[in-house]
């Protein structure tokens, strides 16, 4: 008989624990920020390696071993070619070199995208990266984009192009399109006049007959 309310006693308190883990686990937000590795293979820390499909570890420093995809919520994606540097944060991404193409779709407010030489804001946008050492190259394909450091800030629509370099404030190029200029009039050489004293005869005209 003891041991009978001794075992429905564990029994019970197994019962109530499950069952505050079971909501504590409900409780909890789901990680919105979880960046998965499609395809590829990246290294970190003293020559660590992930590749396949994979979490890929916030905070961390990852260098592109061959051309990478990575995928994360709200069906964005991110190209990177190798060879490619970059880090993970809690709010985006820094790119320390390489280049990158952003498919990104709304996010949060205060998403970013960090490089040495600008910080760009993004909601919603498709653009490229080309990161060097000294400058930033940004090719806008679609949506718009805030381009920022210490020295500037500008806006770029869908179609533009953008540089940011040290020392320097982010501008928009100018646009590669050639504009065709039309064609030059065609020289013509105009007819000399004619003497009437010089028309031999048979240019003459015939009087007219009464």
């Amino acid at each position: 008989m003891f041991r009978s309310k001794i075992s429905g006693r564990i029994v019970l308190l197994t019962f109530f624990a499950l069952s505050i883990l079971t909501l504590k686990a409900h409780s909890q937000p789901v990680d919105s920020e979880n960046y998965q590795l499609i395809s590829g293979k990246l290294r970190f820390e003293e020559n660590q390696t992930i590749e396949g499909k994979t979490t890929i570890p916030l905070n961390k420093r990852y260098k592109a071993l061959a051309d990478v995809i990575i995928k994360f919520p709200i069906k964005s994606v991110i190209d990177l070619s190798k060879d490619t540097e970059f880090e993970i944060f809690e709010t985006g991404f820094f790119v320390y070199k390489g280049n990158t193409r952003f498919q990104l779709h709304p996010k949060k407010k205060n998403f970013q995208v960090k490089t040495p030489c600008a910080t760009l804001g993004v909601r919603g946008t498709v653009f490229k990266l080309n990161v060097l050492p000294e400058k930033t190259i940004v090719n806008l394909e679609n949506g718009s984009l805030a381009i920022e450091n210490k020295l500037g800030c500008i806006i770029l629509k869908a179609g533009e192009s953008a540089i940011a370099e040290n020392g320097k404030p982010p501008v928009i190029q100018a646009s590669s399109v050639k504009k065709t200029s039309a064609p030059p009039p065609p020289n013509i050489t105009p007819m000399p006049a004619t003497d009437p004293t010089n028309l031999d005869s048979n240019s003459k005209p015939n009087p007219a007959k009464k």
